[in-house]
């Protein structure tokens, strides 16, 4: 009996135990549920992550600014990626593609299968920076969706290794859709839905599937992915069956997302003082040290929409100098007890510990320093809260009340044939409170 048949068998068994439970009005809640808090919010659990030698990586789509990079298969959609390397040497680093499942296991499904080419792409060259230390060569390369000829949707990572040894220096996550079937969405506040008081966001779809799914209650799930924070991803955990091939679903109110969430803009494009950001600019330090105004709780962040028009990331002129940048803390309205950490778009909002803050005695804030490169960008502070040997970051949000978001909704479907996780479909939904 063939793999696919023997596929059919079980579900008709299953469904003859369990049909009261799979009308059309019953409720069918999945096994997975992701937290949204974590101490990884744009990445993922394979990901390698960067030695401190790899700064200001950029990897982006054609797809929406404030999202995951998401190719249409099949399109002329592209990935770009942008990196330092701190070295005074130009250098050349080998590019592979690897497909993974919905919760970022490898699917190990053979290159034959994921590509119709060779999976191997080379960087090299590089462009150096002029006039200041540390020295540093910038790499660039664009990914063509149509070039790359991939065959399969689904997780994929991008890696990159250095040619000479081998190693593998950092993996970027992106996602492949085939766009296919209907997503319609719509998304509800919550009022007090989140722990603390805060505001909550409660997403609800509807999804009208192609005609290939035969058994849509054990072939489909949904994920949700707010903003560019696949870290966060939340799997859906109630769905109905409808009618005429369509599939209800949402989150419920215990995991609806926290809408109170926000951003403090932070403006490097000239490492000079000023009086909006920065209190002192010291180029004779090694390397150049910038030292911000101190924050305070509550008048920390900007409007999130007001971001959108801001072009935010690293500047890529060869005069473009990185500093050692050291955030402050108010800390009297803090615990003294409660760990901090400060994380953006430059560092790809990924927990380090280099980005703990610490109390100064003499300046009597909370600090914390990372090495950045002059540019635009978006920072948060978080609380780190430990349970067990686990850990995970709280956001620290100025108000209460819900601000502007960004949703996407992601549909998975379970080949029966080949066993891994195709998507069909990828949707946005803006919230504006």
């Amino acid at each position: 009996m063939s793999n696919r048949h023997s596929y059919l068998w079980v579900l008709l068994l299953c469904l003859s135990f369990t049909l009261i439970q799979c009308s059309s009005s019953a409720e069918l809640s999945t096994i997975e549920v992701v937290p949204q808090a974590s101490n990884r919010l744009a990445s993922v659990k394979s990901q390698v992550l960067p030695p401190s030698s790899i700064q200001s990586i950029t990897f982006s789509s054609s797809y929406k600014s404030d999202a995951p990079p998401i190719l249409h298969l099949g399109s002329s959609d592209q990935l770009h990626l942008e990196f330092d390397e701190l070295t005074d040497v130009s250098g050349q680093f080998r590019v592979q593609f690897k497909h993974y499942n919905k919760d970022w296991t490898p699917s190990n499904l053979p290159d034959a299968w994921i590509m119709d080419g060779f999976n191997e792409f080379i960087i090299n060259g590089g462009t150096s920076n002029s006039l200041s230390d540390p020295k540093y060569y910038h790499y660039k390369e664009s990914f063509n969706a149509k070039e790359l000829d991939l065959l399969v949707s689904g997780n994929y990572m991008l890696e990159v290794y250095d040619f000479s040894t081998n190693t593998l220096l950092f993996s970027l996550p992106f996602l492949v859709t085939e766009q296919e079937g209907k997503l319609q969405s719509n998304i509800e506040t919550v009022y007090n839905g989140v722990e603390g008081g805060a505001h909550g966001h409660q997403i609800f779809n509807s999804y009208t599937y192609p005609s290939e799914i035969e058994f849509p209650q054990f072939e489909l799930s949904f994920t949700y992915i707010p903003r560019r924070f696949l870290g966060l991803a939340t799997s859906t955990d109630i769905k109905n069956i409808g009618n005429n091939r369509e599939i209800n679903f949402h989150l419920s109110r215990q995991k609806v997302f926290d809408a109170s969430y926000d951003f403090a803009l932070l403006d490097l494009s000239n490492f000079a003082i000023n009086a909006t950001q920065i209190d002192e600019w010291i180029p004779e330090a090694n390397p150049a040290r910038v030292i911000l105004k101190p924050d305070q709780l509550n008048f920390i962040s900007g409007v999130n929409s007001e971001m959108h028009s801001r072009t935010i990331g690293p500047l890529n002129a060869r005069n473009a100098r990185y500093a050692e940048v050291i955030f402050r803390l108010e800390a009297d309205a803090l615990n003294s007890t409660d760990e901090i950490v400060v994380l953006g778009d430059f560092n790809n909002w990924t927990y380090d510990e280099r980005l703990k803050l610490s109390y100064n005695q003499s300046s009597r804030y909370l600090e914390g320093s990372a090495l950045i490169k002059q540019g635009t960008y978006r920072y948060k502070y978080f609380r780190v809260i430990k349970k067990g040997t686990n850990s995970y970051l709280l956001p620290i949000n100025d108000r209460l009340s819900a601000r502007p978001q960004i949703y996407h909704t992601v549909v998975y479907y379970r080949d029966p044939v080949k066993n891994f996780d195709r998507i069909l479909m990828i949707g946005s939904v803006e919230a504006n409170r």
